[in-house]
């Protein structure tokens, strides 16, 4: 009964009428008590707003405030998918130094054994040559991942509750979106929809790194490690397990299944409201 009360009040706004004037009508009187004129004596004010030239000033200083509302938006956006695909990169190319790592430490031995005179003695020191150049690749590799853990982390301290606020507004808009029509919404739509499915796309494709890291851990014929090096590797194998995910507030995992549950719960938010308006 609220509902169909609040949708009766809204009505006398004509908000069924879609077309630009009317709509900045509706805003101009939902928004009466900001826009009054406290100084009675001030000549200078933009009413009435619908008449030239006060028309063309409201719609330059709205075109400009909207412009740089989603410069600002974009720009965070921007930044978040350059961290994250720079961590994603980095872990790409980790992977394919570990993939390598065996085969690479064989070409370093077969370079260097000419330089030994005696070939018995090369034979003889060929796995502590072999597994010492595993040894220093594997610091490098750690050291590399170890930097990107800290930079992933500190990028989702510092957006982890900005995200959360950003995907909570996002959903409400959808939902929004929704209710007043996909033939009066449909270009606010697909904006509110990519701005989601970035963020959700950068932090898939930053878990499907991950996974594959740890797939190259377990690939890399560690088994013909000596046994320092194994330790090395089921270290690795168990940092490896902590997945990085960029988190919206600790409330969701950015990701595919993220953005599938943000999308049904925005329609089955619009669906019972518009059962409810519709009563």
């Amino acid at each position: 009964m609220k509902l169909q009360a609040m949708w009766a009040t809204l009505k006398t706004f004509s908000l069924d009428d879609d077309n630009f004037p009317t709509m900045i009508e509706n805003v101009a009187l939902l928004l009466r008590t900001m826009i009054v004129n406290i100084y009675k004596n001030d000549s200078k004010s933009l009413e009435p707003m619908l008449e030239s030239p006060n028309y063309e000033i409201v719609h330059i200083v709205t075109t400009i405030s909207v412009g740089f509302c989603v410069y600002l938006m974009v720009n965070v956006a921007i930044y978040v998918i350059v961290i994250v695909g720079y961590n994603e990169a980095q872990m790409f190319t980790i992977c394919i130094e570990v993939r390598n790592l065996w085969d690479d430490s064989q070409n370093f031995y077969n370079r260097i054994k000419h330089r030994i005179n005696n070939k018995i003695y090369a034979v003889y020191i060929k796995e502590k040559i072999v597994n010492e150049y595993i040894r220093i690749r594997l610091k490098a590799i750690i050291h590399y991942h170890v930097t990107n853990i800290h930079l992933f982390r500190e990028l989702n301290n510092e957006f982890s509750d900005t995200l959360a606020i950003e995907y909570s507004i996002m959903s409400i808009a959808i939902i929004a979106e929704l209710l007043g029509g996909l033939e009066n919404t449909y270009l606010q739509v697909p904006y509110t929809v990519v701005q989601i499915f970035m963020d959700c796309l950068s932090g898939q494709r930053l878990i499907d790194a991950c996974r594959e890291f740890e797939n190259a851990l377990y690939s890399c014929e560690w088994e013909n490690f000596n046994a320092d090096n194994q330790k090395t590797i089921s270290l690795m194998l168990l940092i490896s397990q902590n997945t990085l995910m960029l988190s919206a507030g600790g409330m969701a995992n950015l990701n595919f299944e993220c953005l599938m549950m943000i999308l049904k719960s925005a329609y089955s938010a619009y669906t019972a409201l518009k059962s409810s308006i519709n009563k």
